[in-house]
Parts: C-alpha cells; structure tokens; sequence
C-alpha cells in the first residue's frame, strides 16, 4: 500500500481517514496512521482487544495483575448493562462430568493439537485430493481410504469416543478457553471410517461412525451457552455428514436391504425454528460481552479502543436484544421473510462504526440467512428419506412451496426460494433403495 505523500497523488485517497480529527480530536490524530508523531511498538495490534490478548499472552506478573483487573472491570460493567437489559439474561450452564462431557473433552483436545503446533488432527493428514473429494461429495479411491483409515485407527477411534459421549456443557469454561478447530476433520474421518465399514460389512460400526458425527455436532450446538459460531458449526457438521450418507454411503449398501428408516433417525433431522435461535443470539451477547468486548473496551492502553466504547457497548447490546426479540415466536416463513433489524449507529466515531460493523450490526451481513439456509438443507434432506421410503415427495417446510423433483435423474432441489433469494445449495441425489 502507497504512504502518503503530499507529491504523490495517489496516495491522497487515503487522506480520507483524516476525517477522524474532526470527529476525534487529538485521539484520532495519535491514531492515526500518517502521523509522524505515533509511535507503533513492533507487533502493536490494531485491532480491538488486540493489546488484550498480548498481556494474555505474557507470563510478566504485572501483565496478569493487568488482565485481571481489565476483566474484573468487564463484568462489572456487564452486570450494569444486563441490569438495564434483564431479557438478555440466560441461565448458566447445566454441570457434566469431564468423562460424559463431549465439549470439554473436544476442546481438550484441540487445545493440546494447538499447543503442539499441529494444523491437523491427524499424523497422517489427508491428501489433497482427499480434500477435494470430501468437499464436492465425489467418489474417492477405496484402497487410498482404507489404508488412511487404518494409519490414523487411534485418532479415529479417540474422536469417535468424544462424539459418543452423551453430555455437553461449558460450565466453568470461558470464552477464551474453548478452542475450536478441526471440526470439518473430525467429520472427514468419521466419514471415511463408515465407508470403510460398509465396504467391509461392518453396518453396526458404521452406523456409530454417523452417530459419532452428529455427537460431534451435538458437543457444540447442544451446550447450555452457545454462541452463534457454535451453531453455524454445527449445522455445517451435521450437513456435511447427512450429504455423505446420501451421496456415498447408502448407495454402497446392498440394494433392497437398507433400513432408511434407521438411518433417518440416526441422522436426527430436525429443524430449528426461529426462537431457538433467540436462544443463542442471547447466548452470544451473555458469553462474548463479559468475556472479551468489555474488558477489552476497558483497556485505555487499546490503540484500537473507540473513544466512545460506552455507546459502542450500548449499540451492540441493543441490537442483541432487537434481533433476538425479533425471532421470538416468529415461524420460519415469517422470519426468512423479515427484514434485518437495524438499530442507529450515526451516533458512533468513525473507530467504533467500524467495530459496529464488525460485529453484524451493519446491512453488511445478515447472519440470519445462515439460519435459514441450513433449515432449508434439513428439509430438503427429510424429503429425500420420504422418497426414499415411497412416499410423496412433501412441502418444503420453510416456505410450504414445492420441490423440484426430477424422478428420471433422481434430482431434488429447493424450490425457487421468495424475494429471489439464492441460497447456493446443490441439488441433493436421491439414492434408489
């Protein structure tokens, strides 16, 4: 990127951020990155509780007398926020035992491949286009399968034993220690572990496999304080798990023997309605606020920290509570049909717009669509098991409109979706049982 320079026209368009001395004063000036007289310590962050997570970093005793005070003055501050907001309280979560408890035990270890400079779960990592084969749900080489099954038997079946434990909870646990990673690995493996068995006529282990990669999904979305990435998470697990079954596992069992009713239920297809994800939009704002964004808009040593953290605070916690009060009793219909809530953020400086921003308060991005749109997969998949069992093909339980059901190619997509909305879903192959 060209500095700025008066005899360099080019660079003049970054000039713009010079607006910030209007509305900042002498903050935004010391800020502001053309400023000879800022001085950057190396490896500063720019970025908003950036300075945080140094001084968490660090093993100096004053640096951790630091961070404690830094988050006792953020929940503190939470507490006076939630006792002008008493909607958004939320229960904690329920106590599980480490040995039932599959979130903990996830995390565990996550956070021991991450200490351990790992980047897969695995000593053998996938190939490249075990990758790819995985993502766009193609045939892969059996023999190549099978012998990365058998090399990493160990981690598969550690994983395996995690997503079948029966609990989940994130009691005791903050939202700086849950470590998240390797999900869609974890799904891989279990994956590739029930086509193993199938091909080798092992239906009871490769059905555990499958529940094992709902258990997965479960230790996230099933928690008592889920935030929204918890959930996204796991309907995307759980998604990549119900496209294998259709697309590589059922079609390897003998034909005219599959009990489609067993694996309908093994796959657990529910849809989530709106006010269960008023739930985590509360959940989220319960857990992130205390946590991370207060003390972090506490720290004044913060480059990143806006001036006016205060309204920031009160910005995002009002369109927390807007959005989730927007999703309670809502039917799907209803709330894909919905417009975004939008709460004033003209009020805010230039750096905590930005924030705004940042957090989905903008028209940017509209985490709503996530929700529906995997409510949409879920229903397209329960028609698929309809057909699959003789039955006509059903509704689309969102909108109540027709699939589009090609008999001859054996091809089911969503109907054209209102608003001319297009959720990037690929036609679903419905298996000849």
């Amino acid at each position: 990127m060209k500095p700025f320079s008066l005899v360099n026209p080019g660079s003049w368009r970054r000039m713009g951020d010079a607006g910030e001395l209007i509305d900042e004063g002498y903050d935004a000036l010391m800020g502001w990155e053309y400023n000879p007289w800022r001085k950057i310590r190396t490896g500063e962050s720019l970025d908003l509780g950036g300075h945080l997570g140094s001084l968490r970093q660090s093993d100096r005793p004053e640096d951790k007398a630091e961070v404690e005070r830094l988050e006792k003055l953020g929940r503190e501050w939470y507490e006076r926020i939630l006792a002008r907001y008493p909607d958004l309280a939320q229960a904690g979560d329920k106590e599980v035992p480490l040995k039932e408890n599959g979130f903990q035990q996830w995390s565990e270890l996550v956070k021991r491949l991450r200490e351990e400079k790992k980047d897969s779960l695995f000593e053998k990592p996938f190939s490249r286009e075990m990758e790819d084969s995985f993502r766009k749900q193609t045939p892969q080489d059996p023999a190549e399968v099978r012998e990365w099954v058998s090399e990493n038997r160990a981690r598969i079946d550690e994983i395996r034993a995690i997503g079948l434990l029966p609990g989940q909870s994130a009691q005791g646990i903050g939202d700086d220690e849950r470590n998240y990673g390797f999900d869609s690995q974890g799904i891989q493996a279990l994956v590739m572990d029930a086509q193993t068995a199938v091909a080798d006529g092992d239906l009871d282990r490769s059905m555990e496999s499958i529940r094992a990669a709902n258990g997965l999904a479960d230790h996230h979305s099933k928690i008592g304080t889920p935030t929204v990435y918890d959930t996204l998470i796991a309907a995307h697990m759980r998604s990549q798990t119900q496209n294998h079954v259709l697309s590589t596992i059922l079609p390897a069992l003998p034909s005219g023997q599959t009990d489609v009713a067993a694996w309908e239920a093994l796959l657990d297809l529910k849809l989530q309605q709106p006010a269960d994800f008023a739930r985590t939009l509360r959940s989220e704002w319960n857990v992130r606020m205390p946590a991370r964004l207060l003390p972090a808009m506490s720290d004044t040593r913060d480059p990143a920290n806006p001036p006016d953290a205060d309204h920031l605070a009160e910005t995002y916690t009002r369109h927390m509570q807007e959005t989730a009060k927007q999703a309670d009793g809502m039917s799907l219909a209803d709330y894909a049909a919905s417009p975004k809530v939008m709460v004033p953020v003209d009020h805010l400086s230039r750096k905590a717009h930005g924030e705004a921003m940042s957090l989905g308060i903008g028209p940017a991005y509209d985490i709503r669509s996530r929700f529906v749109g995997d409510q949409e997969l879920t229903g397209l998949t329960q028609a698929a098991f309809a057909i699959m069992k003789g039955r006509p093909v059903p509704l689309d339980p969102v909108y109540g409109l027709p699939y589009k059901w090609d008999p001859e190619k054996r091809t089911l997509a969503l109907p054209d979706l209102p608003g001319g909305r297009k959720f990037r879903q690929k036609p679903l192959t419905v298996p000849r049982m």
